[in-house]
């Protein structure tokens, strides 16, 4: 759209422009505009939006090389995602509530002293200090996958939401008596969750990739429905016991051996324990679990489970998780119904992984036009693209949101997608993968070797 000129007159309080070149602003002028959203937009000079009574500034993968019009505008809410800006300085002493600087190559926060911020995102910046944040209002604050080492200045500050992924935090210690709800510390150092013992509001908690290996500071967390507590150092699941309304627990890649703790954890729905040495399953079996995910070749007593089997159920021999390698579980320990049930599951897996992909296509969801299918064999990126190749197929991709939208509405779950569908929603990667669990909000994370999730394949 270039012209706005058909807009005027009209009493409008709300414009999204996407893919838009406007040739000028000037229609709106005078206007009731208090929302602007522009996406994907090519507009060499921004500054004639300063004449618009905005409160609300949308500016997603959008350029700005000069965002000076900015002071003159009465802004309470601001995003300036992916806009390839380097310094706040025209933010100085602005009102602004709520703030997305996310995406950029921004170092110094301190153009942002003394703003009354309740929301603020910085995630993929190159932030180290976080000083100016002291004492501001903030609720939900979003500084992952920064250079970020030491967090002190958040005490005391009214957090309910805080993501710090991807940083290099090793005390946690100023997030003690925080009012938080949701917390992610994924990919960090921390060893310790001890100034965590009394933040028992916690209903979600992300701890994967770190050093922890004791979790009773968690006893009291009655709150708690997500866990993912995944590549730690994690012996003893105990302290979960009282962790009541847990749904959602992914502890892969730790040391346990043990189940039993979680025999009571009746909303249990979903459990990922792969690349841990549990032999028995048994303590699952009087839970309604609807995905597992477990390593067959440790495991030596089923119990009851495949009596009725979780509708998602993933075990796995070996820790390479290679082509096939699902039909190598042991029976040892299964008979009668049991045994029989556990076959007709591995025949299922190996006709899903038969060698031109004919039953897999026959399994496939058709999404405008596509066709998917999901491979319940868990693999990482370079597998995924060597296994979608031999059976004639590619990683997924989509050319609009509401493709991917559907796409991930089906599947429910991380998976690998190939590169080339972030071309216009992301710097592009080697490989990647979309997560949608609760509280990720379909963040793009980098590839790691070390990740396993299921094979989706696009059939070309």
């Amino acid at each position: 759209m270039r012209d706005l000129s058909v807009l005027k007159g009209i009493p409008v309080s709300g414009l999204t422009l996407l893919n838009a070149r406007p040739q000028s602003f000037e229609p709106l002028r005078g206007g009731r505009l208090r929302v602007l959203v522009l996406r994907d937009c090519r507009i060499p000079d921004l500054s004639p939006l300063a004449s618009l009574p905005l409160e609300t500034l949308v500016l997603n993968r959008t350029p700005a090389a000069n965002i000076e019009f900015l002071r003159k505008l009465n802004l309470k809410h601001l995003t300036l995602r992916g806009c390839g800006i380097e310094s706040l300085a025209p933010l100085a002493g602005m009102k602004l509530e709520t703030l997305d600087i996310s995406r950029n190559r921004i170092r110094d926060l301190r153009p942002l002293l003394g703003m009354p911020l309740r929301s603020f995102s910085a995630q993929f910046n190159e932030i180290a200090s976080v000083l100016p944040l002291h004492k501001m209002p903030l609720e939900v604050l979003n500084l992952s996958n920064n250079r970020i080492s030491d967090i002190q200045v958040l005490h005391g500050l009214p957090l309910r939401n805080l993501d710090l992924t991807g940083n290099s935090i090793e005390d946690i210690s100023a997030l003690e008596g925080m009012p938080l709800e949701v917390l992610n510390l994924a990919y960090n150092r921390v060893e310790s969750l001890v100034p965590l013992a009394e933040t028992t509001g916690l209903t979600a908690l992300y701890l994967e990739g770190n050093r922890v290996a004791d979790l009773s500071p968690l006893r009291k967390m009655t709150r708690l429905a997500v866990l993912d507590a995944s590549d730690n150092r994690i012996l003893s699941l105990v302290p979960l016991a009282q962790c009541r309304m847990l749904a959602d627990l992914s502890l892969c890649g730790n040391r346990i051996q043990d189940l039993l703790p979680l025999k009571n954890l009746t909303a249990l729905r979903s459990l990922n324990c792969f690349g841990n040495p549990v032999a028995e399953l048994d303590p699952l079996s009087t839970l309604d679990l609807e995905r597992v995910f477990v390593s067959g070749s440790t495991v030596t007593s089923f119990g009851t489970l495949l009596l009725r089997p979780p509708r998602e159920f993933f075990l796995f021999h070996d820790a390479k998780m290679e082509r096939g390698s699902a039909a190598h579980l042991y029976e040892r320990s299964v008979a009668g119904e049991a045994a029989m049930r556990l076959r007709q599951q591995l025949r299922m897996l190996d006709a899903y992984l038969e060698g031109n992909g004919g039953r897999l296509r026959n399994l496939a969801y058709e999404i405008n036009g596509k066709r998917y299918s999901r491979v319940p064999v868990m693999m990482n990126y370079e597998s995924a693209q060597s296994a979608a190749s031999r059976l004639g197929a590619a990683l997924p991709g989509w050319e609009n949101s509401r493709e991917q939208a559907e796409l991930f509405r089906i599947l429910k779950t991380p998976f690998w997608v190939d590169e080339k569908a972030f071309a216009e929603t992301a710097e592009p990667h080697s490989g990647c993968f979309l997560d949608r669990r609760p509280g990720r909000n379909g963040v793009v994370v980098n590839r790691d070797s070390a990740r396993m999730f299921p094979l989706v394949l696009e059939w070309k």
